[in-house]
Protein backbone atom coordinates (compact mmCIF):
# COMPACT_ATOMS: atom_id res chain seq x y z
CA UNK A 1 0.00 0.00 0.00
CA UNK A 2 1.26 3.39 -0.69
CA UNK A 3 1.82 6.05 1.80
CA UNK A 4 -0.94 8.06 1.05
CA UNK A 5 -3.54 4.89 0.15
CA UNK A 6 -6.16 4.27 2.72
CA UNK A 7 -7.92 1.14 3.19
CA UNK A 8 -10.80 0.72 4.02
CA UNK A 9 -12.65 -2.68 5.74
CA UNK A 10 -15.25 -3.63 8.11
CA UNK A 11 -14.40 -3.36 12.02
CA UNK A 12 -13.78 -5.90 14.17
CA UNK A 13 -13.41 -6.33 18.35
CA UNK A 14 -9.26 -5.98 17.56
CA UNK A 15 -10.03 -2.17 15.92
CA UNK A 16 -11.98 -1.33 19.09
CA UNK A 17 -8.73 0.80 20.99
CA UNK A 18 -7.99 2.55 17.87
CA UNK A 19 -11.77 3.40 16.96
CA UNK A 20 -12.34 4.60 20.34
CA UNK A 21 -8.83 7.07 20.30
CA UNK A 22 -9.86 8.06 16.74
CA UNK A 23 -12.72 9.82 19.05
CA UNK A 24 -10.17 11.40 21.49
CA UNK A 25 -7.89 13.17 19.27
CA UNK A 26 -10.39 14.41 16.84
CA UNK A 27 -13.04 15.95 19.69
CA UNK A 28 -9.63 16.30 22.22
CA UNK A 29 -9.32 14.84 25.46
CA UNK A 30 -12.44 16.09 27.88
CA UNK A 31 -14.99 15.96 24.92
CA UNK A 32 -13.79 13.04 22.86
CA UNK A 33 -13.81 11.09 26.19
CA UNK A 34 -17.38 11.29 26.57
CA UNK A 35 -18.06 10.56 22.87
CA UNK A 36 -15.54 7.56 23.41
CA UNK A 37 -17.54 5.75 26.03
CA UNK A 38 -21.02 6.52 24.25
CA UNK A 39 -19.12 5.07 21.56
CA UNK A 40 -17.82 2.12 23.47
CA UNK A 41 -21.46 1.64 24.41
CA UNK A 42 -23.50 1.79 21.39
CA UNK A 43 -20.55 -0.96 19.95
CA UNK A 44 -21.95 -3.05 23.08
CA UNK A 45 -25.49 -2.79 22.12
CA UNK A 46 -27.18 -6.01 22.28
CA UNK A 47 -30.18 -4.88 20.40
CA UNK A 48 -31.50 -6.38 17.43
CA UNK A 49 -30.66 -3.35 15.39
CA UNK A 50 -27.95 -3.79 12.61
CA UNK A 51 -25.34 -1.73 12.34
CA UNK A 52 -22.13 -1.52 9.93
CA UNK A 53 -18.77 0.34 10.95
CA UNK A 54 -16.42 0.68 8.30
CA UNK A 55 -13.07 2.06 9.33
CA UNK A 56 -10.61 3.90 7.82
CA UNK A 57 -6.59 2.81 8.11
CA UNK A 58 -3.34 4.27 6.48
CA UNK A 59 -0.12 3.33 7.18
CA UNK A 60 -0.82 0.73 9.58
CA UNK A 61 -3.03 3.09 11.43
CA UNK A 62 -6.98 3.37 12.05
CA UNK A 63 -7.79 6.94 11.06
CA UNK A 64 -11.43 7.35 10.79
CA UNK A 65 -14.77 5.43 11.32
CA UNK A 66 -18.60 5.57 11.21
CA UNK A 67 -21.43 4.06 12.00
CA UNK A 68 -24.23 2.91 9.78
CA UNK A 69 -27.33 1.67 10.69
CA UNK A 70 -29.45 -0.79 8.60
Amino acid sequence: MGQDAVKIQVATEKDRDAILAVHVNTFGKDEGSVIAKLVDEMLDDSSDEQMLAPVAERDAALVATCYLHL
